[in-house]
């Protein structure tokens, strides 16, 4: 992963997906690193690769998609919005409350992509998602 080009670096993402255990914390930590790479298609692959080798709810796997949310970078907002159901799993409250809380985002693209992941997040019937439908219509 020592390549000066970003190509060598996503196939890299990419290919450990695919031969990984998933679950592997050495391989998820790997991965986590790249999700501040400079290149936004090393920072998807990344993404994307988490979502395969995570399993459901693993907590360091949540985190790292969870303080995407926040970043500056709508691409990197929407990557992490959209991987947070896969990696987080239904009725997860820290993603209900990240994905609600951009739903009301400046950005367009960024405010479905919420919406779209509240609808696979939300575990039928708790107060909390009953309070967070009222807010978001």
């Amino acid at each position: 992963w020592e390549h000066d080009e970003d190509g060598p670096r996503r196939a890299a993402v990419e290919v450990l997906a695919a031969i990984v255990e998933r679950g592997d914390p050495v391989a998820i930590e790997e991965v986590v690193k790249r999700l501040d790479h400079a290149e936004h298609k090393v920072r998807r692959a990344a993404v994307d690769a988490l979502c395969v080798i995570a399993e459901v709810g693993d907590p360091c796997a949540v985190n790292a998609i969870l303080r995407r949310t926040k970043h500056e970078d709508i691409f990197v907002r929407r990557f992490a919005i959209r991987a947070l159901p896969q990696v987080a799993g239904r009725g997860c409250r820290e993603a209900l409350e990240a994905v609600t809380a951009l739903v009301a985002d400046d950005n367009e693209l960024v405010r479905q992509a919420a919406e779209d992941a509240y609808q696979l997040l939300k575990h039928d019937g708790s107060a909390y998602e009953d309070e967070v439908q009222q807010r978001i219509g």
